[in-house]
Parts: structure tokens; C-alpha cells; sequence
């Protein structure tokens, strides 16, 4: 021990750097009069279900620092009957009567000036008031002289954007900025829309019509989603056809104020790469076409499954992209994912080094269940990625066998909460429940009694109620 450790008391015992905060605040440690840690938590919502209590949490560390920080944990004691159910960003393990949460491989080091989210679900017995947690890190090593704890207040949760329904004559150009899209204004925006079914299938529901209802409704934006393997589809021998019928139900859009997602809706081919030939060559049309108009959004591969992002998905995604760049250089991309537009948290952690896009996470109701995928959507958020529902139903997967209004709902108020925007599936009198409109609707002359129960219910929460 050198005479500096011998002056010190405990000596350079402080590898590791500690801090206790509370729900709503945080605390971070000073070193050489820098704060090192600053760690707030978060219980965004909490709610009773199956006979147990189900909450919530994130907490963010940030590096203030100039050194980075190495290793960092979390501890809590376990609240009664406490269970992790999802987790995102980390690892958890329970210690004795603690519940301990670690790195993971790609965020064991929080780099100075840099921050990371952890979020996780958690079952409880009784309504649960957040426990004091623990941080450590390794920050390197200072004398016990050289450290002092500092508090202050933080806001809990960030207001919610809110829902205005305008279209592209109000927001004008929109961009992607961190996980947010937002206006010409650099205000933050959301949007809510209608998505036809096949443009082959059922193009008089994307009439001038039907566009109007989604306006005057509420919504701001609409979804061609011209198919490309299935009969009728652009690949199958119908490229003039189904280009036409898609163009016109866009043209149709721009003209009533909407903004207008044109969906290259890949199903059945799995992957992209399947058609990529034809792929460039329509969106190199589409793009010439919309060049520099705000209102056109462009979707470049709807449902890929059975693929891979990374050797597949991406590299697709990289030859497009800048198809669609030479001619409309500010375009909001949406891209994808594997295993049905579901693994937002595989291609968060191989992103695509583009500005402007954002990544498609679809879900119907009735299938997948939001406590199921939430860890997925925290986990593209926390790396950066912003999200769009491209799609999303009412009903079962399969389009049909019921509607669920509750998860419905509990799923859109979370999208609320995230400020992410949305387009619901379908806009057509097909014979299953997440149609819009009841088997024989007019789709020149309908009213609310031509709903279904999928209509009523998505028509309602358009214009954000």
C-alpha cells in the first residue's frame, strides 16, 4: 500500500462506484467534479390482471464522464410473489431475497457521453411501489476522498405526443429523428390510418369514397398494399395491372390531404430477395414518379418470414434504398423484419446506416399479445431504432376468428404512449373479422351500419380516442 492509500483510510477500494435512486428522481455520482452516473427510473404504467399485479419499469444510466463505465449491475429486493416476465437490454437472476439485473453482450460498457435503457415487466402479489435499487459500475479506480454523491428531482415520464389527425398541407415533409418522426416543423408527429387489402382484390375500396371516410374520421393516412407472389400480384404476370391500381389509389390519397404508405406487400415469397430484381425497378418508377412529394412513404418489404435480417432483409434493403434516395431524397423508409415484421429487436442490433427510416412492427390482437412482444419494441427503442405498426389487426393472425377490442386497446394506448404511428388492416368487405366493412358493402354509398364490429372499433379510435 503507498502512502496515498495509507492517507486514505480504505485505499483505492473504489473500483467500483455505487448509487441509490428512487421512481421519478435520479442520482448520480461526482468524480474529479464530474458527475459520473446519472440513473433514472421510470414506472411508465402499472395494471391488474390474472389475479396478480403486473408493472412496468425502465431505468437509464448515463455516463457523464470522460472514462468509461464497465460492468454495471442493478439490485433490488424482490417485492412479494415478484417475477420478471420480460426483460429487455439485460439479464436477470435473483440472489437470496434480491433480484439482480446485468449486462448483456452488447452493452456490457456505457462509453462516456453515452446512455442505455433497461426495461422489464414484472408480476407481483400486491400493487407494487418501486423498490430502492442499487448500481454498480465499474468506473476505474479513485480514492474514497474523490467521491461525492449528488441528487436532484426528475421527472418521471415525458408527456405523450398528441394525436391531431392533420395531414401533409399542416406537417409537410416529415423525418426521422432518434426513435420519433416528425414534421417539417421539427414537431414531434403521429399518424393513423386505414390500409386497403389487396389492391388486386378489392380496389373499390380505395375509392375517393373510402379515402374520404378515413379523413373524415379522423385519420391522416392511408396504405396500398399491392401484393407481389399471391394471385394477381406484381411478379405473377400483373405488373402493369397491379402498378396501375396502386398508383391511382396513391394519386387518390394525395388529393384529400393524406399522407400515403405505398406497401411493396411481400407474403408468400418469404424473402425479399426473391423478387429484388423487381423490386428496384418498381420503386426506381414509383420514386421517379412521387419524386420530392411529402406525402409518400415508402414500404419496401412488407411481411419477410423465414429469413434472416442480417443476411438477407438488410442487403436487400441496402441496394433499394438508394434507389429511392436518387430520386426522393427525403423520403420517410420503412423497412421489415423478419418472422413476419415481428423482430424489430434483431434488426435493431444491426441497423441500417440510413437517415430517414424506420422499422415495421405489425400484430393482430388476438394473437400476440402486447406483455408478449413489448420487450421487443423496448428493446429496437433503447438501440436507437424507431418504430412504425405498419399493420395491425383486431382480429387472430389469420385475419379472422374474432375481434378483441381489449387487447385493442391496451395495444393502442401503448402506441400512444410511444408516440407511434399506425395503419390498421383492412379497408374492405372481405369475410373475415378484421375487415372494415360487413360482407356486400357499397363501397360508393355506405354508412355506419355497414361497419363491423372491427370497423366501428377502429373507425372510433382514429381520430385518437
Amino acid at each position: 500500500m503507498n502512502e496515498l492509500d495509507k492517507k486514505n483510510g480504505l485505499g483505492r477500494l473504489w473500483p467500483v462506484l455505487f448509487c441509490i435512486f428512487l421512481l421519478g428522481g435520479f442520482m448520480g455520482i461526482t468524480v474529479h467534479g464530474k458527475e459520473s452516473l446519472a440513473v433514472n427510473a421510470q414506472m411508465h404504467e402499472q395494471w391488474e390482471s390474472e389475479g396478480a399485479f403486473w408493472a412496468k419499469i425502465t431505468i437509464t444510466i448515463s455516463n457523464e464522464t470522460d472514462v468509461p463505465a464497465e460492468n454495471w449491475k442493478l439490485m433490488f429486493p424482490l417485492p412479494e410473489g415478484g417475477e420478471i416476465q420480460d426483460i429487455w437490454n439485460g439479464e436477470e437472476s435473483v440472489t437470496e431475497e434480491n433480484m439482480m439485473i446485468t449486462a448483456v453482450s452488447y452493452n456490457t460498457v456505457i462509453s462516456e457521453g453515452e446512455k442505455i435503457e433497461v426495461g422489464f415487466i414484472i408480476r407481483t402479489a400486491e400493487k407494487m411501489e418501486l423498490p430502492q435499487v442499487k448500481v454498480t459500475a465499474d468506473m476505474g479506480e479513485w480514492t474514497e476522498e474523490e467521491v461525492k454523491v449528488m441528487s436532484q428531482s426528475a421527472e418521471s415520464k415525458t408527456d405523450s405526443c398528441v394525436y391531431d389527425g392533420k395531414g401533409v398541407s399542416v406537417h409537410g415533409q416529415l423525418r426521422v429523428e432518434g426513435t420519433q418522426l416528425l414534421d417539417e416543423q421539427g414537431k414531434q408527429v403521429v399518424l393513423h390510418g386505414m390500409s386497403s387489402h389487396g389492391m388486386a382484390w378489392y380496389p373499390q375500396f380505395t375509392g375517393e369514397h373510402t379515402l374520404e371516410s378515413i379523413r373524415e374520421k379522423g385519420g391522416n393516412i392511408f396504405r396500398a398494399a399491392m401484393y407481389t407472389a399471391e394471385t394477381g400480384g406484381y411478379c405473377e404476370g400483373n405488373a402493369q395491372e397491379a402498378k396501375q391500381l396502386t398508383f391511382d389509389a396513391v394519386d387518390r390519397a394525395i388529393a384529400l390531404d393524406l399522407y400515403v404508405v405505398i406497401d411493396w406487400h411481400i407474403l408468400s415469397d418469404h424473402t425479399p430477395q426473391l423478387h429484388k430484381e423487381e423490386a428496384l425497378e418498381f420503386f426506381k418508377e414509383a420514386s421517379e414518379r412521387y419524386a420530392g412529394n411529402p406525402a409518400v412513404i415508402y414500404e419496401i418489404c412488407n411481411e419477410p418470414n423465414g429469413t434472416d435480417w442480417s443476411s438477407d432483409i438488410k442487403p436487400y434493403a441496402m441496394e433499394v434504398i438508394p434507389v429511392i434516395r436518387k430520386n426522393s431524397p427525403e423520403a420517410v423508409v420503412l423497412v421489415g423484419c423478419n418472422t413476419w415484421s415481428q423482430d424489430v429487436d434483431v434488426a435493431s442490433m444491426d441497423k441500417l446506416d440510413f437517415e430517414n427510416v424506420m422499422y415495421t412492427f405489425h400484430f393482430y390482437a388476438g394473437t400476440h399479445m402486447l406483455d408478449a412482444f413489448r420487450g421487443k419494441i423496448e428493446t429496437a427503442l433503447g438501440n436507437g431504432c424507431g418504430i412504425f405498426v405498419s399493420e395491425w389487426g383486431t382480429s387472430r393472425a389469420d385475419g379472422s376468428n374474432g375481434v378483441f377490442p381489449e387487447e385493442s386497446r391496451r395495444w393502442l394506448d401503448y402506441l400512444d404512449e410511444k408516440g407511434m404511428s399506425w395503419i390498421n388492416w383492412s379497408l374492405s368487405d372481405k369475410e373475415e373479422s378484421s375487415a372494415a366493412f360487413l360482407p356486400g358493402t357499397d363501397s360508393e354509398n355506405f354508412g355506419e351500419e355497414d361497419l363491423s364490429e372491427s370497423g366501428r372499433f377502429v373507425f372510433d379510435a382514429l381520430n385518437g380516442n
